[in-house]
């Protein structure tokens, strides 16, 4: 039993990686968890090349992408809604 509660707590620690969940990632996810998730990082550096190669994006890896907007003139919604249906496509495969 201590062995299983001791594992039981290295596994909460270690946590599962931000891509292994059930529902999609939208613009409205963590930064981190899109930055963490291969097919939707490919988007992002595809889509916002400029946002994704600025190194103060790290600091806002909590943040939902939408947020970023605040931040980010480039991100319009426009540009949102684009990014949106690229994630849905790239995570659809």
């Amino acid at each position: 039993m201590k062995k299983f509660a001791i594992a039981a707590a290295l596994l909460m620690a270690i946590g599962a990686p931000a891509y292994a969940q059930d529902k999609p990632l939208t613009v409205d996810s963590t930064v981190g968890a899109l930055l963490d998730n291969p097919k939707t990082l490919a988007v992002l550096k595809a889509d916002i090349p400029e946002v994704v190669a600025n190194p103060n994006l790290q600091m806002g890896r909590e943040m939902p992408l939408r947020g970023i907007a605040q931040f980010e003139p480039t991100l319009t919604e426009e540009k949102l809604k684009k990014i949106d249906a690229d994630l849905a496509a790239a995570q659809a495969k």
